[in-house]
């Protein structure tokens, strides 16, 4: 997805260069943003990831409702692009993309469409998966939209059902709960 995506700008760099870059944004944010005078008198020296793949622990998705998958934003647009796997996210994520795509796949038709209002927004419309290599456990959360309006995801026929997910190193576990 490099160069058409819109969330890994710096695959280009070496690795290297990558790790000292993103750590010369944390100075200057704390700089600017947080009003440290001499940010590195707190920041410790960058630790690169051991791969230069796969290091992504958190990685936010668009649902594409025509794709019937997640997605990332086209780079500099609001087009999206639906995603299989992602080269930078790690292995608990696309583990979970698998799943996620075949269940998106599989759990709406043309009988049961992407739920959206009457302007073609979808009540769900993004999803953040977050995997953790340490404890194998990966979370996912559907954000619904602003406005503190209450609106849960359907992503199975019965109305109304929640999606929990845990994957470990050795199995995947699904469960499913009906608010």
């Amino acid at each position: 997805y490099f160069g058409t995506c819109g969330g890994c700008q710096g695959q280009h760099i070496d690795n290297g260069a990558q790790v000292e870059f993103k750590h010369n944004i944390l100075r200057s944010q704390l700089s600017r943003l947080g009003g440290i005078a001499d940010p590195d008198a707190i920041l410790q020296s960058a630790l690169p990831s051991p791969t230069p793949y796969n290091y992504r622990n958190t990685s936010h998705f668009a649902l594409d409702p025509a794709a019937k998958s997640p997605a990332y934003y086209r780079l500099e647009t609001h087009k999206l692009i639906p995603v299989a796997q992602c080269p930078i996210s790690n292995e608990g994520i696309n583990r979970v993309m698998i799943f996620g795509n075949g269940l998106l796949a599989e759990s709406f038709s043309d009988v049961a469409p992407l739920p959206t209002d009457a302007r073609g927004i979808m009540h769900v419309w993004k999803v953040t998966i977050r995997a953790s290599d340490a404890t194998g456990h990966t979370l996912i959360i559907f954000p619904s939209l602003a406005g503190g309006a209450e609106v849960r995801p359907q992503f199975f026929p019965r109305r109304g059902s929640l999606l929990a997910a845990r994957q470990t190193v050795r199995q995947t576990d699904v469960a499913s709960t009906v608010a």
